[in-house]
């Protein structure tokens, strides 16, 4: 606390505080947080709402990447022939390495309708 004249005339409900991480990439033993006063709480809880939905937006970008890291590595490792593209059996693989569980004529099903290409089998 600073004995400013001007703290005299804040109000704690009316301010919120963002801490950045100090964890940050290349950013060790940086911490900071940007400290906001607003006019009143209903515009402070404003602010917080919209903070909150940007975390979390930030948060399901960050899990969609992971998820689609991760089925590009299952893709990967199931692509045998390393062409970029996945024979019958290699989808199979696929499958079952996501735990996918189809009967044999329902995975050939699937399989002719998204293959495109229909010279590869």
């Amino acid at each position: 606390k600073t004995t400013s004249k001007k703290n005299k005339f804040l109000i704690p409900d009316n301010c919120l505080s963002i801490i950045f991480d100090h964890r940050s990439k290349g950013k060790a033993d940086r911490s900071y947080t940007l400290d906001l006063v607003c006019t009143d709480e209903e515009i402070r809880n404003k602010w917080f709402d919209a903070f909150d939905q940007l975390i979390e937006s930030m948060k399901e970008v960050e899990y969609q990447k992971e998820y689609e890291l991760y089925l590009r590595e299952r893709f990967n490792s199931a692509d045998i022939s390393k062409n970029g593209y996945l024979f019958l059996n290699e989808f199979t693989l696929l499958l079952k390495q996501l735990n996918i569980e189809m009967e044999e004529e329902e995975i050939i099903k699937v399989f002719n309708e998204a293959n495109s290409d229909k010279t590869l089998v």
